[in-house]
């Protein structure tokens, strides 16, 4: 494993335990678990977990957990669907609550949500969509990038 090789989370629509984002928020808590473990920071690649990523954040905020809680689960569930189910339900979260975030989650952050399926290539490379990418990579991306990075630093 290094930090040269092709990573990236699962897309936000892959739903873990029927829950979107848990699931893309499993695999880079993983990732940073792999990172610590290694050394290497670097493995993470320019992705961010738990309580300094914006969007892994709205999920904590939800859950009432912090990113550490969520490392501590999955050091102890090797599972993804029991690190899931775990989660969510130490999130008091039932089928009703992930309904509602399921619903609310692409309505409320469509542009990020679909920014990063462009930025990712899971969207068709058509003008619009490569339009949505720049933004996200050459005007979103970098003051959030740095001020998560000082957060992270504090």
């Amino acid at each position: 494993m290094t930090a040269s090789e092709a990573w990236e989370p699962r897309s936000w629509r892959e739903k873990l335990c029927g829950c979107y984002w848990l699931g893309r928020m499993v695999d880079k808590g993983r990732r940073k678990l792999q990172s610590e473990e290694a050394g290497d920071p670097a493995l993470l690649n320019d992705y961010q977990f738990g309580d300094h990523n914006p969007s892994d954040a709205i999920m904590l905020r939800f859950l009432g957990l912090r990113g550490a809680e969520i490392l501590e689960l999955l050091r102890q569930h090797a599972d993804d669907e029991k690190a899931g189910a775990v989660i969510l339900a130490k999130g008091g979260w039932d089928a009703a609550a992930i309904a509602r975030w399921n619903f609310w989650l692409p309505r409320l952050y469509a542009f990020v949500l679909v920014g990063l399926d462009a930025d990712e290539g899971r969207l068709p490379p058509t003008l619009g969509n490569r339009l949505i990418m720049a933004a996200m990579r050459n005007v979103i991306r970098p003051p959030v990038a740095a001020w998560y990075r000082f957060r992270e630093g504090r």
